[in-house]
């Protein structure tokens, strides 16, 4: 396996402001500290941290463009995500992690900026709880508070169209919480990215019993079979 020479350059802090609402707010960035060399690429890592000064996120880049693995970590140290890039764009697995656990939480692909092919999403035991495949990405969020007594939610496609506009209720939110696995009370923070469906997805129990098939078309639910 070739040697790889890490090299450190130099290190330069920027404040940035912090909000004390933010769930994980970032205190500093150091900037292109750390060049890999090798045959292949010549890679440069920017790392971003948390208030604490314990490393958020880092990220490789080439020629300023975002290239290779992404990992981002919870406070504890241990991985939340891992993207791949390739000339700036997510292309290869997606991962996320369980912070109790460790253990994955979803596991998919990019193509190009596109999730493509198989998803899977799995309990906090390791065991699958869903798969399927998508066809897109969607951005949910944000929520609109403009007319009094009413809150909006709007969901738009990955270039930002609008899709969809949800009066948003407490039944809303809880659906939503459960889809994400935030169950146990964490808010959810808005926009987020939500994977499109699409075919025909599993589900099962923690026990690995199937317990539900849906048939999409690229987000619409076509079907449901309950066992």
């Amino acid at each position: 396996m070739e040697k790889v020479t890490i090299v450190f350059l130099y290190l330069v802090m920027c404040a940035v402001t912090i909000k004390a609402q933010d769930p994980y707010p970032i205190k500093s960035i150091m900037d292109t500290s750390v060049v890999y060399h090798n045959k292949q690429s010549k890679l440069t890592i920017d790392t971003t941290f948390y208030s604490d000064g314990k490393i958020m996120i880092l990220t490789r880049k080439n020629d300023n463009k975002k290239e290779d693995k992404q990992e981002w970590f919870f406070q504890n140290g241990k991985f939340w995500k891992i993207y791949y890039y390739k000339n700036d764009s997510l292309s290869g697995p997606w991962i996320e992690y369980f912070e109790s656990t460790g253990f994955v939480k979803i596991y998919g692909f990019y193509k190009n900026n596109i999730p493509t092919g198989e998803w899977v999403y799995y309990y906090e035991s390791y065991k699958v709880k869903s798969k399927g495949s998508v066809c897109d990405e969607e951005i949910i969020g944000p929520l609109d508070y403009s007319v009094p007594g009413k809150i909006t939610l709007f969901v738009k496609d990955a270039n930002g169209n609008l899709k969809q506009e949800i009066n948003f209720t407490q039944s809303t939110m809880d659906s939503l919480k459960k889809e994400l696995g935030s169950a146990d009370g964490k808010a959810l923070l808005f926009p987020f990215v939500r994977n499109v469906k699409d075919g025909t997805w599993k589900y099962f129990n923690e026990n690995g019993k199937l317990i539900r098939l849906e048939t999409y078309e690229c987000g619409v639910l076509k079907n449901t079979v309950n066992y």
